[in-house]
């Protein structure tokens, strides 16, 4: 299980990649709900070192199968309460987070 990293008010850092061109977690076949939330991920965005997420760091946190890293350079954090259920989306590579509280329309 993937260990996620928690602010000062409770919330869980959410990793998405907002720019066009490639999609942070919707890209991967292998570990989106890891990308997602990898605490050792988030602390190097929080850190401003972006540029440090390459092919060799993440194998050194054990993701041996292929990871699209394109979007490493845009990564966001979304800081969610607890228990949010949310999607990300992707469209032309750029990802966006939608919570249940975030949707148009109810019936």
């Amino acid at each position: 299980m993937t260990e996620k990293y928690y602010n000062e008010q409770g919330e869980v850092a959410v990793l998405y990649s907002p720019g066009f061109g490639a999609g942070w977690s919707t890209w991967s076949f292998y570990y989106r709900e890891e990308l997602v939330f990898d605490k050792r991920i988030v602390e190097k965005v929080l850190a401003r070192e972006r540029e440090l997420i390459n092919e060799e760091f993440m194998q050194s946190l054990g993701y041996t199968e292929y990871t699209c890293l394109l979007g490493a350079d845009e990564l966001t954090i979304a800081w969610l309460p607890v228990d949010t259920r949310f999607t990300i989306e992707e469209y032309g590579g750029a990802e966006s987070l939608r919570t249940e509280k975030s949707l148009e329309y109810t019936a």
